[in-house]
């Protein structure tokens, strides 16, 4: 794997550590968190699996333009208020768009 492969995927690991740490400080969540939380897992877990073989297009090798955005923190913005996750989602988005 490259160099730019490796920090995506640490930056995927990092969301899914708060996600799970997250997930489990907070009981009794509204049934639209819960939905939210797995579908975030399926997702991260998704990226990661494509990242490791290689099957997302990069803007590094001009197969997507630059600026080109995964939607991660727009989309849970919606039901999540925990910061920590919150700037994690933001850093693969920005990684994503800019460097991978």
């Amino acid at each position: 794997m490259t160099t730019t492969t490796d920090e995506f995927l640490a930056l995927l690991d990092n969301a899914n550590s708060k996600l799970k740490h997250f997930s489990e400080n907070n009981d009794q969540m509204p049934q639209h968190v819960n939905e939210g939380i797995l579908s975030l897992g399926e997702k991260l877990q998704s990226l990661t699996e494509k990242s490791k073989n290689n099957e997302l297009p990069r803007v590094s090798k001009n197969e997507i333009p630059k600026g080109t955005n995964l939607g991660l923190s727009q989309n849970v913005s919606v039901w999540c208020e925990d910061s920590r996750l919150m700037h994690a989602l933001y850093d693969i988005d920005r990684y994503f768009s800019t460097k991978y």
